[in-house]
This record gives C-alpha cells, sequence and structure tokens, in this order.
C-alpha cells in the first residue's frame, strides 16, 4: 500500500501521485494508495480518482486524528511535494519504519534522507537512493486532468514504484534504517545541538 499524509494543497502533489498510481495499479491490480488528510484541493481529487477509475483503488481518508496506525501498515510514503519546510511527516514515516520516497525539493528532504548530499532539484532526472530514503525528480507544478499524458518525472515515479513493489529488497533495506534515522531527530538531542550552536559562538 502506498500512503501520503499532508495537506491536500496544491504544492503537496497528490494530484501527481494519483495519476502515477493508475499506472502502478494498471501493472500491479492489487496495489492501493490512500491519502490521510483535507484540504481546498479535496474535490479535485475525488474528481481524478472517478475520472481514472480508481474508485476503491485510491482512497482519500480525510483527516485522521492518528494516521501513524495507516503509516505503519503501509508499504511506501510518497511525498511528491514541489515544495517543503523541514518535512516532519517525513520522520514520523521513518518513526513507523516506514520506507520514505520524496521529491529533492527543496528544503527537508534531501535532508533527511540524504545528508551531507548536494540539492539536485531541477537537476535530478532520475531516482537517487540515499542513505535513509529514495529521492526522486520534482513535479512541475502545474495541476492536470485524467485526460493529460504523464509527465517525463511522473513516469518516472511510476516506474521506479512498480521497480520497487515488484522487488521489495531496497525498501526492505530502508525499513530496517528508518527508525534509527527517526532517533536522529530526537528533541533531546536537537535541543542539545542548538545549545551547542548558540554557546559556542
Amino acid at each position: 500500500m502506498l500512503i501520503n499524509v499532508g495537506r491536500l494543497s496544491k504544492e503537496k502533489g497528490q494530484h501527481y501521485l494519483i495519476r502515477v498510481f493508475r499506472h502502478v495499479n494498471r501493472e500491479i491490480p492489487d496495489s492501493r494508495l490512500i491519502l490521510v488528510s483535507d484540504g481546498p484541493l479535496r474535490p479535485y481529487l475525488e474528481k481524478l480518482i472517478s475520472d481514472l477509475c480508481l474508485e476503491g483503488k485510491a482512497l482519500v481518508l480525510g483527516w485522521r486524528p492518528n494516521p501513524f496506525k495507516y503509516m505503519a501498515r503501509s508499504t511506501l510514503f510518497c511525498l511528491p511535494s514541489t515544495r517543503e519546510g523541514f518535512g516532519n511527516v517525513i520522520v514520523e514515516s521513518l518513526a513507523c519504519g516506514l520506507p520514505v520516497m520524496a521529491a529533492d525539493c527543496l528544503s527537508g528532504p534531501r535532508e533527511i534522507l540524504a545528508p551531507g548530499t548536494e540539492y539536485k532539484v531541477e537537476k535530478l532526472r532520475k531516482p537517487e537512493y540515499g542513505d535513509y530514503g529514495i529521492l526522486m525528480p520534482v513535479m512541475d507544478g502545474k495541476l492536470y486532468t485524467a485526460k493529460d499524458p504523464l509527465t517525463w518525472q511522473e513516469e518516472v515515479w511510476a516506474e521506479e514504484i512498480i521497480k520497487l513493489l515488484k522487488d521489495s529488497r531496497p525498501l526492505e533495506e530502508y525499513r530496517r534504517k528508518a527508525l534509527r534515522r527517526a532517533l536522529d531527530f530526537d528533541a533531546e538531542k536537537q535541543v542539545k545541538k542548538y545549545f551547542e550552536v548558540i554557546f559556542n559562538e
């Protein structure tokens, strides 16, 4: 099962994920996609699901007080955002032992999934396997209909998800590393680092 948790808005990119999922589901009919949250784009996303004949396969669950129970039971967290802050949901996914695939958007995903490496943003044209997750090309920021062909970025996402669902060994490796990476962002550790920066100046 693929999952995304985040406000249903244009910059979060769930519309790309739905279009990508249509191709994934054609190749892997028992695959499922769930979107956990709510937001202004919900009517558009639900229409897109209907137009792509994905009812019952792609679900918009709305806001849930405990999204972690869905995350813990999922196969892959997909974050196709065109921009992010720190990306709390990435760390939350890792804490649930959930492998993460995220767009290499500014500014959080790479710092969490591939620390110490340089952002590529528009230069990234194929999947990049970081230490703690998979970085993907950033989408183009446009809204599309069910009739529009996939963009090249969406094609890359679809191909990689299909590949991972057919051979889950990379996901299992990321699953083993996930909690360890999430603990790097433990509050006590972070507060200690802030104090080191402040008082070493």
